[in-house]
């Protein structure tokens, strides 16, 4: 996801006040990474479902190094 996708994503969450999101088909994690970092900021929860292992598997080295906890 390039920066301005996402930071637009995040922007989006943050002005709504979102508490919750179901991401479908998780990819890389990326865009997981934005939508996290901005419903932690609302008090927010973020499920997200990937089908492919290999995928999942990615998102997952992805998330660790972004600090990411989810």
């Amino acid at each position: 996801m390039p920066y301005e996708d996402g930071k637009v994503l995040y922007n989006l969450i943050i002005k709504g006040g979102y508490k919750s999101a179901l991401e479908i088909g998780t990819s890389t994690g990326h865009s997981a990474i934005w939508i996290a970092w901005a419903l932690s900021k609302t008090g927010g929860k973020l499920i997200t479902i990937e089908i492919d292992e290999g995928r999942y598997r990615t998102a997952l080295r992805i998330s660790n190094r972004s600090g990411w906890k989810g």
